[in-house]
């Protein structure tokens, strides 16, 4: 359940992989014992945070019976960085945010929290389909905060500091979290290149 390329197979691979975890068809100790092992980081690290949110929300970890692997951990760091709620209007809002950093396929994660909170197609077997859950002008907020590199603070949107701790498009192609996960939350700007 790890990151793929972009060939046919590969992508079909990385599908089968996300996908058969989510139905509870196939696990992956190795890489939930990796996000587990976050919680013994520094609390202000990335990867800290990113396990205090899947444990305060009861969110399984990527790798375990039921999750889309590492599919979803960019969605999940949009939740760390912008503090938005798991509950449907916070899970949009945190799904614009991904659009708003994300400069390669940002639009996955965004469209399932649409289809399943406000058209009301149930995606995901574990939360109820609703209808009407988007807030325009804070969609508008959440991705305009995240693409113009003003999102200045991990515990809220528009803090009014003038120093920008992250450099969000920077979460493309190549990022990868657990190259960050060592990375204060109020760090310099993350590179794609940067091994930490």
């Amino acid at each position: 359940m790890s990151s793929h390329g972009t060939s046919r197979i590969q992508v079909l691979k990385g599908f089968w992989d996300n996908m058969s975890g989510y139905l509870g068809l196939s696990t992956d100790p190795v890489l939930a014992a990796s996000y587990h092992k976050l919680g013994l980081l520094e609390p202000g690290l990335l990867g800290r945070e990113l396990w205090a949110h899947y444990v305060r929300n009861s969110l399984r970890f990527p790798g375990e019976k039921g999750t889309t692997g590492e599919f979803i951990v960019s969605h999940d760091v949009a939740h760390v960085l912008s503090a938005y709620s798991t509950e449907p209007a916070g899970e949009i809002l945190a799904g614009a945010f991904t659009v708003g950093y994300k400069a390669r396929n940002p639009f996955a994660p965004l469209l399932l929290v649409l289809l399943q909170f406000q058209a009301g197609i149930k995606i995901d077997f574990r939360s109820e389909a609703l209808t009407g859950s988007l807030d325009p002008a804070g969609y508008m907020d959440a991705f305009g905060a995240a693409s113009s590199a003003k999102l200045t603070s991990p515990t809220g949107v528009g803090t009014g500091d003038a120093t920008p701790r992250y450099q969000w498009r920077s979460f493309a192609s190549g990022w990868r979290f657990h190259r960050n996960r060592r990375r204060p939350l109020r760090a310099a700007p993350i590179k794609k290149s940067c091994e930490v």
